[in-house]
């Protein structure tokens, strides 16, 4: 098999499912843009949340403090260890590693097309 094989499975999923997170972020940010009524924030953590009549209120802290947002939906997407689904009591759904991984940008790299690597660390 070659060594740039995008089919291969050599971490459980497919080399062709792997993409630059900063990248991807930047991405959302300037699509985010075009809508006024969306507020990125960064540096916030999500503390508590309650199903209201209308939607959710969220519970927020950053530097700057606490705060409340009222928002129409919120989704469960905040990793593996999801402060939002262990709250809901869901379970988190699929597989992971039992290894530490350490994933980072290289200078260098085997594959022309690919400078990212996913290595187990020790």
């Amino acid at each position: 098999m070659p060594l740039c094989n995008p089919t291969a499975k050599p971490y459980g999923f497919p080399r062709r499912n792997a993409f630059r997170q900063p990248v991807l972020e930047r991405q959302l940010r300037d699509a985010l843009g075009r809508f006024p009524h969306v507020t990125a924030r960064f540096e916030t953590e999500l503390t508590g949340f309650e199903q209201t009549q209308d939607g959710v209120c969220l519970q927020l802290r950053s530097a700057g403090g606490e705060s409340e947002v009222d928002c129409d939906h919120l989704v469960a997407c905040d990793g593996a260890s999801s402060f939002v689904r262990r709250t809901l009591g869901i379970a988190m759904s699929g597989s992971t590693f039992r290894e530490r991984w350490l994933i980072g940008p290289s200078a260098r790299s085997i594959c022309p097309t690919s400078s990212w690597h996913a290595l187990p660390t020790t």
